[in-house]
């Protein structure tokens, strides 16, 4: 609806009904229901019913509430964040920590699912930046390397849960020790892109078979954005 847009960190049971849903499968249950994967349409679908976690961009709904839950990303995104707010108090957060790094330059590694070869990514890196920095990844390993290797140059935003390699995405919800908040998890996320798209300069690291993560290109779109960057965050 035009002006309203979407909050992150908003309870559904705010923003609608949970009646009012599609796909129907999920009514009731959009906050518990689980994640299954559909091999042969490539689709992330509701394991309870394998009913697609999607809906038709072109068609019209009468519910409240479209979920859209599928794998993709990356310079695309940028439409989806130019109609997206941020609630407040994240605003807040988020302003805060880049007003306290001052100038620094940002770096980002993905290591699970894809790997890196991010000890020689940090090597090429260390003559090219001298000032404060800042390391978002998804992998505990890599921010413990990071410490050491900035040293006090590094500016740790918030630590990593130890998955043992595994993405965040995919940490084993059926075991309350190894469980991360979610939302702690999602807000770090967020953080991370923004801190990302605001550095003085920012570094992305390829995996090792050539790729790009869809977050670094995210970030590098908001950044090559600034109207809807400076937008999310006045």
């Amino acid at each position: 609806e035009p002006g309203r847009g979407f909050y992150f960190g908003s309870p559904i049971g705010v923003v609608c009904s949970e009646d009012s849903c599609f796909p129907k499968s999920v009514a009731y249950k959009v906050n518990s229901y689980q994640l299954g994967w559909d091999a042969s349409s490539w689709t992330c679908v509701d394991k309870e019913t394998g009913t697609p976690l999607t809906f038709d961009f072109n068609s019209d709904y009468s519910e409240t509430l479209l979920l859209h839950e599928q794998s993709g990303g990356g310079v695309q995104s940028i439409r989806a964040l130019s109609l997206m707010r941020l609630k407040p108090e994240i605003k807040q957060k988020i302003k805060n920590i880049i007003q306290s790094l001052g100038e620094y330059d940002s770096i980002h590694i993905r290591n699970t699912d894809l790997k890196t070869d991010y000890k020689e990514f940090f090597s090429q890196l260390k003559d090219k930046i001298k000032g404060n920095v800042v390391v978002c990844t998804d992998d505990f390993r890599v921010q413990q390397y990071a410490q050491d290797f900035w040293g006090d140059n590094l500016s740790v935003l918030h630590s990593l849960p130890d998955t043992g390699g595994k993405p965040l995405h995919r940490s084993p919800l059926n075991d309350v020790k190894k469980r991360a908040d979610q939302y702690t998890l999602n807000l770090g996320t967020l953080i991370d892109l923004f801190i990302l798209a605001s550095a003085k300069n920012f570094y992305k690291c390829k995996t090792n078979d050539g790729r790009i993560s869809g977050f670094a290109q995210l970030a590098e779109s908001l950044r090559s954005h600034p109207r809807v960057l400076k937008k999310m965050l006045i």
